[in-house]
């Protein structure tokens, strides 16, 4: 766990944990000005998080970071990410697990998720909202017809 300053006097760095980051923006975040009081620990590497084949396993990935985080001498002051999904959510589990401030991991969902999203967003403005389907991208259904009109002048 925390190690004691050897002098007594020094200020312990708070430690803030930046998961999906890589060298490069390591160093930005350690520009801010008040990162002279931080120590930054890098939790899973860019590549890790979103691999250039694509394919990640979630639970895998969020069981490193817990080991990283929990090899630390210390426990984190804070947990931040770098990117979006599925950054966003490994920072939400993690923040819960480690009982630190953050999004919860179902406001998370709710805002990654178009579907869930525009399901919300017609609770608070149902005049201005698109109305949406799910739908099973893997279906012929879905691949013959889409399943709501789309506006005029636009595209598909």
């Amino acid at each position: 766990m925390a190690k004691s300053p050897a002098n007594g006097t020094q200020k312990r760095k708070k430690l803030i944990c930046v998961v999906g980051t890589d060298d490069f923006h390591q160093k930005l975040i350690g520009k801010i000005p008040e990162a002279k009081d931080w120590r930054l620990v890098p939790v899973l590497h860019r590549t890790e998080v979103q691999p250039e084949h694509g394919l990640f396993e979630f639970d895998v990935l969020y069981n490193r970071a817990r080991e990283t985080i929990d090899d630390l001498d210390q426990a984190p002051d804070a947990i931040v990410g770098h990117l979006d999904f599925p950054v966003t959510a490994l920072v939400s589990l993690l923040c819960r697990h480690y009982g630190l401030p953050g999004a919860s991991p179902e406001a998370v969902a709710r805002c990654e998720h178009k579907f869930w999203m525009r399901k919300l967003q017609r609770e608070v403005m149902p005049e201005t909202t698109p109305k949406v389907r799910a739908l099973n991208p893997f279906s012929t259904e879905a691949q013959q017809a889409p399943p709501c009109p789309t506006p005029s002048g636009s595209s598909r």
